[in-house]
């Protein structure tokens, strides 16, 4: 019989049986053909992406499932494609694919298992913790809380290796008023590219130094920096009203930091406001402010 004679689904069903006996090539064949003949038919694409993993071709494999996902959002397709990127090192599309996948109620150990190990090798430790707990809640497996226990020991032994982390930490508790303490702490946190916890410590320094701007700053530079414009914004909101009159370069540079993070965010008025609020201070070098003021309303007005 020839691939002409048979429809998509007999072509899919055939392939299927040829996957089922590891005979890789003549499933692939059998995949197009079917996708040929209907190029919407249901998982046609991630088995095609599956028959071309299986044959150790796995830049066909990611096209395969990515095309499946094109179509259908098929949920098999992000959790195959996440755990091929994790077997390929690519930690950061793993962790995307697989959280697709869950999202999407494709609730297994499996999921919940590469997506943490991918988290943490991305250094998002705690996000890491919280989807193994989340799974173990789900799925009652016991290999979740045995993984969470093996990262947990890991992030310690990362730590380890840089002995400064408890020796600044100590000064922190002896001088909480002392950002550069801080700021040497997060130094060593960005070594071993520990994002969470150089959030934290600038959230930790903020909270204990509430009337110091540059507390603000850093942490402010940090949710720019990860694009993060709303914590920006909510945060340099609380900055400016701190020391609202003070005329320093520091508190000058916060009301231009909090326009530009409403800029980032298209709230173009918002900006406006915050630089008039700066102006009226009648800081040096207003001439910056007010080129930056006129730009924006110009904007406005088009």
């Amino acid at each position: 019989m020839s691939l002409q004679s048979l429809s998509a689904e007999e072509l899919f069903e055939k392939g299927r049986e040829f996957e089922a006996q590891e005979k890789y090539p003549e499933a692939i064949r059998y995949f197009i053909e079917a996708q040929k003949k209907n190029p919407n038919l249901p998982l046609v694409y991630t088995a095609l992406g599956n028959a071309y993993v299986k044959s150790k071709d796995p830049a066909r494999g990611i096209k395969a499932y990515k095309k499946s996902i094109e179509i259908m959002d098929d949920k098999h397709a992000h959790h195959n494609l996440g755990i091929l990127y994790f077997h390929l090192k690519m930690y950061g599309k793993a962790a995307h694919y697989l959280g697709e996948a869950e999202k999407k109620g494709f609730e297994v150990g499996e999921v919940y298992y590469y997506l943490a190990k991918s988290l943490f090798f991305e250094k998002e430790f705690d996000k890491a913790s919280r989807v193994l707990a989340k799974g173990h809640k789900k799925t009652g497996e016991k290999k979740l809380l045995e993984l969470q226990e093996t990262l947990q020991k890991k992030r310690a032994e990362l730590s380890k290796n840089f002995p400064g982390i408890a020796a600044i930490r100590k000064k922190i508790e002896k001088q909480p008023d002392n950002i550069r303490n801080y700021n040497m702490l997060v130094a060593h946190y960005l070594k071993i590219n520990d994002m969470e916890m150089v959030e934290k410590t600038l959230k930790d320094a903020v909270e204990k130094n509430p009337s110091n701007l540059i507390a603000y700053t850093n942490l402010g530079a940090f949710y720019f920096e990860k694009m993060k414009f709303k914590e920006a914004s909510e945060l340099l909101e609380n900055a400016i009203k701190v020391k609202p009159d003070e005329i320093s370069n520091v508190n000058i540079s916060l009301y231009i930091n909090l326009a530009e993070s409403y800029l980032k965010m298209d709230q173009k008025k918002n900006a406006v406001k915050v630089l008039e609020k700066a102006l009226a201070i009648k800081p040096p070098k207003s001439e910056i402010i007010q080129k930056m003021l006129d730009g924006i309303k110009k904007d406005i007005k088009q």
